[in-house]
């Protein structure tokens, strides 16, 4: 019988003492790898979703929470800004193009994020089906939150958001935005960024859905103009003379067609279709006078290096705006993290230290059990060098086994965080995504065990046969 074999026989022969080896083996290796699998994938999500953006401009506040609500859309925004205020930022020679952001709706916790198309463009997204949006209140749909909901937000499709947003959302019930619905009119193709977990407007429709509100919501973009838009589709009509528009006709033919044509025993306050009486898009906007219209931030960037010196700084001096630079932004973010994990992977190592010493326990006491054993295979023809090697080969055993229960218990454990996470932020991690560091730790594990059977191999190296069989 060779050396693995009769190793193999040990180990099942001491179930319990080789079981908790392999359990601390386990637990420090799963421990180190969720930590090596999160961190790098945390760290590939945060570069790939910060795209071209340079600058972001929002109100005053932290920055770093500005560009976490702004750019990864895992935080909640500092709150808004005049559109006005950033004319300068727009005109200045050093800058390319900026794009407006705007946020604080919801579709089933789902960001409706209204931005111009090239916020499409930036993130190189495609469409699966339909088209991008040519005026306000239509909808481009994030794949994955298609992929949640491929029924309710089809091509075609109209649907109304709530307010807030995060762990900010309101009840839907009291305030989903009914009035104003939108209308699906293309789904995405999966990028693998933020996009994926947004439905995206013209960023001019967040006005229009605020236009009917007062104040009481949360993180609104809201009009002091009160036009009840209550159970109407919009609609492009550019030729229509603004002047001949008040908001007090607007409200009585948008009152009179929703008594007219509205069933109210259907209004659940769900996300569904809604009936077509017409209300023009352009006479809305131009009831919203232009110190009324918010945005929530705006992504800038550069056309040359210059700018870093001047842009930021032009930005602050203003008493409502903050610039925040996202590349230090999610340095700063990283380290946090790192930190964090790098603590871990400490607790991890501590663990992987104290199953070594469990391994090696386990042989040298096994050894006092075994010494007849020992001795009787050597009467049977084994050479010293293959006792030597079976002890070993112990060591290595229990430390493959401890390797393979971790990479099982880590990545199953992966999938589970997956879950609670996209739940909660909406950021998907790949739970069988392996990482090279992986290899490594099957190296370490070999190495630790290797180490731990050291000491017993050399015992039983040297175990005397006469003296041990006269014993």
């Amino acid at each position: 019988m060779n050396a693995v074999k009769l190793s193999w026989k040990n180990i099942r022969y001491r179930p319990w003492r080789s079981g908790l080896a392999v359990l601390l083996m386990a637990s420090g290796l799963s421990i180190v790898i969720v930590l090596v699998l999160t961190q790098s994938q945390i760290d590939e999500k945060f570069k790939n979703n910060l795209a071209e953006i340079d600058l972001v401009v929002g109100a005053k506040g932290s920055p770093l929470q500005l560009v976490l609500s702004s750019v990864y859309h895992i935080d909640n925004p500092t709150g808004n800004i005049h559109e006005d205020s950033c004319e300068f930022i727009k005109n200045h020679p050093f800058v390319a193009s900026t794009i407006p952001v705007c946020i604080g709706d919801n579709f089933r916790t789902y960001r409706i994020v209204g931005t111009t198309d090239e916020y499409l463009k930036m993130y190189g997204a495609q469409l699966k089906t339909g088209v991008v949006w040519n005026k306000p209140m239509q909808l481009v749909v994030g794949a994955n939150v298609y992929e949640k909901y491929p029924n309710k937000l089809k091509v075609g499709k109209r649907i109304t958001g709530g307010h807030g947003i995060g762990n900010d959302l309101l009840e839907e019930h009291n305030h989903a935005h009914d009035g104003t619905p939108y209308e699906i009119v293309g789904v995405l193709k999966p990028t693998g960024k933020v996009l994926d977990n947004m439905l995206l407007c013209d960023y001019r429709s967040t006005w229009i859905v605020h236009s009917g509100h007062d104040s009481g919501a949360s993180f609104d973009l809201k009009s002091k103009i009160d036009v009840d838009t209550s159970n109407v589709e919009l609609q492009d009509d550019s030729n229509q003379d603004s002047a001949a528009i008040s908001a007090d006709t607007l409200v009585a033919e948008h009152t009179a067609e929703a008594h007219a044509g509205h069933d109210h025993s259907e209004h659940n306050h769900g996300h569904h279709d809604h009936a077509k009486p017409v209300l023009n898009v352009d006479s809305v906007l131009k009831t919203i006078p232009n110190s009324n219209r918010e945005i929530t931030a705006l992504l800038v960037k550069y056309k040359n290096m210059r700018a870093q010196m001047f842009i930021p700084n032009a930005v602050n001096k203003n008493s409502s705006l903050i610039a925040a630079d996202p590349d230090i932004e999610r340095d700063r973010m990283l380290k946090l993290v790192d930190s964090g994990i790098q603590t871990a992977n400490l607790m991890g190592y501590f663990v992987l230290i104290i199953s070594a010493i469990s391994v090696f326990i386990a042989l040298f006491s096994s050894l006092k059990d075994r010494g007849y054993e020992i001795a009787l295979i050597r009467v049977q023809g084994a050479s010293r060098l293959k006792v030597f090697a079976m002890i070993l080969g112990e060591g290595l055993l229990l430390s493959v086994l401890g390797y393979i229960f971790a990479i099982l218990i880590s990545h199953v454990g992966m999938w589970v965080v997956s879950g609670i996470l996209e739940t909660n932020y909406h950021y998907a991690f790949n739970p069988w995504a392996f990482s090279i560091m992986e290899v490594y730790l099957l190296g370490t594990a070999l190495l630790i065990g290797l180490i731990s059977a050291l000491l017993p191999a050399m015992k039983a190296y040297k175990t005397d046969i006469s003296t041990t069989l006269s014993k």
